[in-house]
């Protein structure tokens, strides 16, 4: 097996593309250096302002509607508790940027833009890694004034726990837009092997969901595997029996035994406990998304470490609502597309719903820009297929059977319509034959 790290060359045209992405997708370690988070700062907000021009100069769609609304129900949430409404709104902004900047970049071109949001996935995966075996306790304990718990390493892309979520996304951007499906399973490894030599219970439980969907992606009739509502509807199974009927006693031999978790997740359901009384006091509006509860005895605040939960201490059940309907946007789109690519759009959105059921994921914009790019699944596909590069020689060997000519003479190329006419609507598929005629003997 071979594996080609991505091209380094980068056009001109793509390089805004790629310092904005990686500005908002800053490493978790970079924050810990104030002249580098610095330099990463001044980069977001270059980028952010830069994004807000391509915005105005575009059309809104009522997914961008929906993106907003749910965002700013947080700073409005905040603003109405006396919170502090700037650093609401640069939370906010530098997770919603994003979103909007990705949606937008996939309208004009979804190839491309796949393509570049790989080759920064790639490299912080891989940084990651190498980092992890040049440096396996971490980096946490290095730097002054840093906080570190024994179970809370800092790596590259973050702590132990919030590795999944990076992950989770790579992973999907790695299998839609990887060349070689061995390349994705390299990937694939990485990732996992990483996981479990962090020993992330969560980490742990996603890898095998993971594992499971790489090996049936080999087939080609995944899609009937892996469906966006009945995942869905799992994951509000889980959700029930976990979080508010605390049924993981039944599951004690997993979570104790091979996971190496108490049967309260390491005090989380504490956690959960202290946020389902907070909601009951404040369950329309919440209470601002800088705001500071579930404070211990210790003086140290923590979050809930459930998305759930997290949104409605935040915005109330204002913000879920607005979270729903842009779930819902989300994955409309891929519940109605029997392509291979919406079975690997439901099980990374079903494994990160998974992983947010005891972990803090609500500030992270990975699963966010999974839901656009499961709002964008059609455009994907329409500029994917069909594929013809693989069938190209056999179609050329067709031909000089037929026209009886050296192989030599004859060439084919694919392309796409950009999504114009029928042709980009997958309605049909235009060919056009051109022929050099000579008189006489060649």
């Amino acid at each position: 097996m071979k594996f080609t790290i991505p091209s380094l060359k980068i056009k001109k045209n793509d390089l805004y593309f790629i310092v904005a992405m990686s500005a908002f997708m800053e490493p978790a370690l970079f924050t810990q250096f104030k002249i580098i988070d610095a330099v990463f700062l001044i980069l977001k907000v270059v980028s952010a302002i830069y994004v807000l021009y391509e915005l105005i100069c575009s059309k809104i769609s009522r997914f961008h509607i929906t993106i907003v609304c749910y965002f700013g129900s947080l700073v409005l949430s905040t603003a109405i508790n006396g919170g502090d409404v700037f650093q609401a709104i640069r939370t906010v902004t530098f997770n919603m940027l994003p979103c909007l900047f990705l949606d937008l970049m996939i309208q004009r071109n979804s190839t491309r833009t796949v393509i570049l949001l790989r080759k920064i996935c790639v490299a912080y995966v891989l940084i990651n890694a190498l980092l992890l075996i040049i440096v396996p306790d971490g980096f946490g304990k290095y730097i002054p004034g840093y906080s570190m718990t024994v179970d809370s390493r800092l790596n590259f892309l973050g702590r132990d726990n919030a590795l999944i979520h990076f992950f989770i996304f790579a992973l999907l951007v790695e299998f839609l837009r990887s060349r070689k499906k061995e390349q994705a399973y390299l990937m694939t490894a990485v990732m996992i092997t990483t996981m479990l030599y962090v020993w992330s219970g969560t980490g742990v439980v996603v890898c095998v969901l993971i594992t499971a969907f790489a090996l049936l992606f080999q087939g080609k009739r995944i899609e009937h595997f892996f469906n966006i509502i009945d995942l869905t509807i799992a994951y509000i199974v889980i959700y029930c029996a976990i979080v508010v009927f605390r049924l993981q006693n039944l599951f004690s031999g997993i979570i104790v035994d091979v996971l190496h978790k108490d049967i309260t997740f390491t005090g989380r359901t504490s956690l959960w406990d202290m946020a389902m009384w907070y909601i009951q006091k404040k369950p329309y509006i919440g209470y601002g998304i800088t705001a500071k509860f579930l404070t211990m005895k210790s003086g140290i605040s923590y979050s809930p470490h459930n998305l759930v939960l997290q949104i409605v201490l935040a915005g109330g059940f204002l913000s879920l609502l607005c979270f729903v309907i842009m779930y819902i946007a989300s994955v409309k789109k891929i519940s109605k597309r029997k392509y291979v690519y919406s079975s690997l759009l439901a099980v990374s959105i079903f494994c990160y719903l998974v992983a947010s059921l005891t972990e803090s994921t609500m500030n992270t914009q990975y699963f966010y820009l999974i839901l656009v790019l499961a709002y964008n699944i059609d455009i994907m596909v329409i500029s994917e297929t069909p594929k013809l590069k693989p069938h190209i020689d056999m179609m050329k060997a067709n031909l000089q059977s037929i026209l009886e000519i050296p192989l030599d003479r004859i060439s084919i190329k694919a392309t796409t319509n950009e999504m114009l006419g029928a042709i980009g609507r997958r309605e049909g598929i235009a060919a056009q034959a051109v022929v050099s005629v000579y008189e006489g003997e060649i």
